[in-house]
C-alpha cells in the first residue's frame, strides 16, 4: 500500500482546495472542526457503592479502599468529541507512506450526508453504575482509523462506508452522536491538546429494562481540582 488514508472534520471553508496539499494543512483544518469533548467513564458497580459517591475526586477513579470487597469494574474510557454534524464536512486524503508530507484529496461532503447507524454507547443490562463526566477544549488531529491492522488504501475509499453513529446518552431525551466509522471501524482523532473544564460531575444510576424510562438517576455528585 503506498498511501493510506487520512479524515479530517472541519467547516467546508477551512478545508484545504481540492488537489495536492500537505499535512499541515490538514491539520490546520481539523483545528478548526472539533473544539470539545466529554469525557466518561463508566463502571460498573454493587449498589452499596452509591454511598461512596460524595468520596470520589476529580480524576475519575474509584480509590481501592473505597471498593473493598465490592464489585467494581470499568467498562468505559472513552473522550467523546462534540460532532457538530449538521455543520461539519467530512473530507478523506490520501496520505503518502513514503513522504507523509505529499497529501491528495480524495472525497469531501456534509457529514449531514452520512449513512446514519444507532448504537448502544450507555449499559443496557439491568444493574447499579457510576458514571464520571468531565469536559474539556481540545485540539485535534488528522483522524486514521483506530485499528491500525485494518488496512485504509484510498483505491478502497467510498463514501457510502462512512456511517455516523448515534446513541441516547443517560437520560438525554435526544441522541447524541458518538463516533463516526469508515467500513465498520471507528476513526480515531488524536488529542494533540486538551484543557480540563475545572469542574467534574459524578452519577449513581440503575438500569432497570423492565421499567420505561430504563435509566433511573439515583445521585450526583460535582467535584473540583484538589
Amino acid at each position: 500500500m503506498s498511501a493510506s488514508l487520512a479524515f479530517v472534520l472541519a467547516p467546508h471553508d477551512h478545508l484545504p482546495p481540492d488537489g495536492p496539499a500537505v499535512w499541515g494543512d490538514l491539520l490546520q483544518a481539523q483545528s478548526q472542526g472539533i473544539r470539545e469533548a466529554q469525557a466518561l467513564r463508566l463502571f460498573d458497580v454493587a449498589p452499596s457503592l452509591v454511598a461512596a459517591l460524595p468520596g470520589l475526586g476529580f480524576e475519575g477513579t474509584v480509590p481501592a479502599g473505597l471498593q473493598g470487597q465490592e464489585r467494581c469494574r470499568l467498562i468505559c474510557d472513552a473522550a467523546i468529541p462534540r460532532f457538530a454534524v449538521d455543520s461539519l464536512w467530512l473530507a478523506a486524503y490520501a496520505v503518502s507512506c513514503d513522504d507523509p508530507q505529499q497529501v491528495h484529496a480524495v472525497d469531501r461532503f456534509p457529514l449531514r450526508e452520512a449513512h446514519n447507524e444507532a448504537c448502544w454507547f450507555y449499559p443496557t443490562d439491568d444493574g447499579t453504575y457510576l458514571s464520571w463526566q468531565n469536559a474539556r477544549q481540545l485540539t485535534l488531529g488528522p483522524g486514521t482509523l483506530a485499528d491500525p491492522a485494518v488496512p485504509a488504501a484510498p483505491e478502497d475509499y467510498r463514501r457510502s462506508d462512512v456511517h455516523v453513529l448515534w446513541s441516547l446518552m443517560a437520560d438525554d431525551p435526544d441522541l447524541t452522536c458518538v463516533g463516526i466509522t469508515w467500513k465498520g471501524v471507528r476513526i480515531a482523532w488524536p488529542e494533540l491538546d486538551v484543557q480540563p473544564a475545572a469542574i467534574a460531575t459524578w452519577r449513581a444510576f440503575e438500569v432497570v429494562s423492565s421499567a420505561s424510562p430504563s435509566y433511573r438517576p439515583l445521585a450526583l455528585h460535582t467535584v473540583h481540582p484538589a
